[in-house]
């Protein structure tokens, strides 16, 4: 598959995340490719619920955002990419200042969706969740028939990654 973002670094898609969501709860990048994206996630108090554990939804936005990094390095060029489906399941938990380590690998990669999986482990053999996502991938034309289709959907009011 040709990718409109090859040879994309990881240092470039560091830069990308720092000031959007993903740098927000922390995420760092290890490693980044069209086939495999890992991450690391410290454990911090604002990221737990009751317990001291991570919340389920950092778990779920960790996981969500490495299958979009893993979609988006796979986009043709000038399309756009979002989530059109997504499935967690929380297998244990990741205590206050551990750091949580997550795989991310290609499960499909087809001309308009693709899809992920991604496991979540505080270490090596112990897993805290497991997550499937499918991405949309949408070229600019297809986005502006799409709107037409779906009246009171505006482009400019999307975000896409």
């Amino acid at each position: 598959m040709t990718s409109g973002f090859e040879g994309t670094t990881l240092a470039l898609l560091r830069e990308l995340l720092a000031p959007l969501f993903p740098g927000l709860i922390g995420l760092q990048l290890i490693e980044a490719s069209g086939e495999r994206v890992v991450a690391s996630l410290k454990v911090r108090p604002d990221l737990c619920t009751t317990g001291e554990i991570l919340h389920g939804g950092a778990l779920m936005a960790f996981a969500d955002t490495l299958g979009a990094v893993g979609t988006f390095l796979n986009l043709p060029k000038g399309a756009r990419t979002a989530t059109i489906e997504s499935s967690t399941k929380f297998i244990g938990a990741a205590s206050v200042g551990s750091t949580v380590i997550g795989e991310c690998t290609a499960f499909h990669r087809g001309r308009t969706t693709m899809v992920w999986q991604t496991l979540v482990s505080p270490r090596p053999e112990s897993y805290t969740g497991w997550s499937r996502k499918r991405n949309s991938s949408v070229s600019a034309a297809e986005e502006s028939v799409t709107c037409l289709k779906f009246r009171g959907c505006c482009s400019s009011r999307r975000r896409w990654f």
